[in-house]
């Protein structure tokens, strides 16, 4: 597990360390920094995966920093590097430097952790594919495949797994939905169960058309009803389903970042995906979650003091990102208390609604 990540000139982390739990919740206020720590440690994992010289700004794990200019947190002709370090559980440390290069659109490797293996790794964007009639396929190898940074290989996953003939479908026990009868390991129905949560009664099937690159997926919801095409359905059963998958393949000790899992979700659905997130870190998948939702939140607060679920409330952090003109970031720490209250709750974090309702009460007062 990642105890901790230092990022030192890199953007607009000047030198900051921020610690880590199984559950680490990114949030506050946009252009805040929280995608730049996610792209820093998607810099660490393409850094530990290639064999070159250098890091791409542009294209690996969807990354779109422009060039080394926009991505350097220095006044302009100072010459410095960019290091991002990993403190992991053990107290040992990943260091990657990262140096400024004649070419624009890469940092070249200056230092790299001696014979390290890369974290297996999923990432899940932001801009996640929508309602699609049909999907992509990999070229990869049934055991290594994955949903894509977009979800765009999902319908691919499942089918790999699902259709006859396949005997790894199995989810671990850890993951599996606490209503789990006997014979209903398979990925495919704990897909379903988990997704009943946020959409009840649904059904899942994924397809791969003959003669094609192509998958798909059809949905259907309660009993008796016709199957029918994503776009019928709507954005969040899309946009959620990558983070279900995914997380129901994730090995232990395995790193899950996704942003914004509560993107296109009812209120119950956020909850509920900080729920299944909670999960995920119980069964020892390190998640870090970018989210604007106070839903999601209140999802992993629920499940840490429910004693059925086998979270910890010391088993996540909140990571705060707020910042003004004098203090352009400023990252606080906030955790969870045995009860499921915060250690702290500085202004700015989640208290709009008591703002609105403050504010629509004091013009009820003065309401002819």
């Amino acid at each position: 597990m990642i105890r901790s990540v230092r990022l030192e000139n890199f953007k607009c982390f000047r030198n900051e360390t921020l610690a880590l739990q199984p559950l680490t919740l990114v949030v506050g206020a946009n252009g805040a920094g929280k995608s730049s720590l996610l792209q820093g440690m998607l810099l660490a994992q393409q850094a530990a995966e290639i064999a070159t010289s250098y890091v791409k700004l542009n294209g690996p794990f969807m990354l779109n920093l422009g060039k080394s200019g926009d991505v350097l947190c220095h006044s302009q002709n100072e010459q410095i590097d960019v290091v991002i370090e990993l403190t992991l559980a053990d107290d040992s440390k990943l260091t990657w430097r990262l140096e400024d290069q004649l070419d624009e659109y890469i940092l070249g490797i200056a230092e790299r952790p001696a014979a390290f293996k890369p974290f297996d790794l999923t990432y899940l964007n932001a801009e996640r594919i929508g309602p699609r009639d049909t999907l992509g396929v990999d070229s990869a190898p049934n055991d290594e495949l994955k949903v894509g940074e977009r979800g765009e290989f999902t319908a691919q996953v499942l089918a790999a797994h699902v259709l006859a003939g396949r005997r790894r479908g199995k989810v671990r026990e850890a993951l599996r939905h606490p209503t789990t009868e006997d014979g209903l390991a398979q990925l495919g129905k704990q897909v379903e169960l988990w997704m009943g949560d946020i959409a009840p009664g649904i059904a899942i099937r994924p397809l791969t058309l003959p003669d094609t690159n192509l998958s798909a997926i059809r949905i259907k919801r309660g009993v008796g009803t016709d199957w029918l095409r994503p776009p019928n359905i709507g954005f969040g059963v899309s946009y959620v389903l990558p983070i279900i998958v995914a997380g129901l393949l994730a090995p232990p000790g395995s790193l899950f970042l996704v942003e914004n899992p509560e993107a296109h979700l009812h209120p119950a659905g956020q909850s509920r995906i900080g729920r299944f997130l909670a999960t995920l870190a119980a069964a020892g998948v390190q998640v870090i979650a970018e989210t604007h939702s106070d839903h999601v939140l209140n999802g992993v607060r629920l499940a840490a003091v429910d004693a059925k679920h086998p979270i910890q409330h010391d088993q996540v952090i909140i990571q705060y990102f707020h910042g003004d003109d004098a203090a352009p970031l400023r990252a606080k720490a906030i955790e969870l208390t045995a009860k499921g209250g915060l250690t702290s709750w500085p202004t700015g974090f989640f208290d709009q609604s008591e703002r609105d309702l403050a504010a629509i009460l004091e013009a009820r007062r003065h309401a002819r």
